[in-house]
């Protein structure tokens, strides 16, 4: 009876091992909503079917009373180094990128009052959940190494923008561009 259980639980064992291949991490074209459906698209109707598409229905029509945001520290009498750059699907700083933000901190650490909002952001390969998660450890990596650098963690915000912003199908100098920390003085 011992050998009949055995025999069926190494037969089970062998078919569930067979009919599971492995196919590895999946791939960002893998996880793709599908042209025209994610943030970025022409159409919106993602937006729209999640009840996010008509801005009307708060008494707020396309682009009324939305004040334009000035992301540039020199509006605010500040040198200008307010984007960081990370490769495809990373959330490291890169080396190149270091300076940038060495020179950031030496501003915030003179102006000690100051407020920061770091932006996460993506290209638009991948779901919009990885995404959202990516520009949210893009943006923690940014605050991370402000902090080590001697910033108040109290200053800097972080928000994961995603693929909120990124242009569906753009090309590969494009795509570059959209994977970035924005760093946002906040009056």
């Amino acid at each position: 009876m011992k050998k009949i259980i055995y025999l069926i639980s190494l037969f089970a064992l062998s078919l569930l091992w067979i009919g599971c291949p492995n196919t590895g991490r999946p791939t960002p074209e893998m996880t793709r909503m599908g042209i025209g459906t994610g943030p970025g698209s022409d159409s919106g109707s993602a937006y729209d079917a999640a009840g996010f598409g008509d801005a009307g229905e708060f008494g707020f029509g396309e682009g009324e009373n939305l004040e334009p945001r000035d992301a540039s520290f020199e509006a605010y009498g500040a040198p200008a180094y307010a984007s960081v750059y990370f490769d495809y699907d990373r959330s490291y700083i890169r080396e190149s990128e270091r300076s940038n933000l060495n020179d950031t901190a030496k501003y915030l650490l003179q102006n000690p009052g100051q407020k920061v909002l770091v932006e996460g952001h993506c290209d638009w390969k991948g779901t919009t959940e990885y995404n959202l998660a990516l520009g949210d450890r893009r943006a923690n990596s940014v605050k991370s190494y402000l902090v080590q650098l001697g910033v108040a963690p109290s200053t800097v915000e972080t928000l994961s923008k995603g693929d909120l912003e990124a242009v569906d199908g753009s090309d590969d100098a494009a795509r570059e561009l959209e994977r970035r920390g924005d760093i946002i003085l906040v009056p």
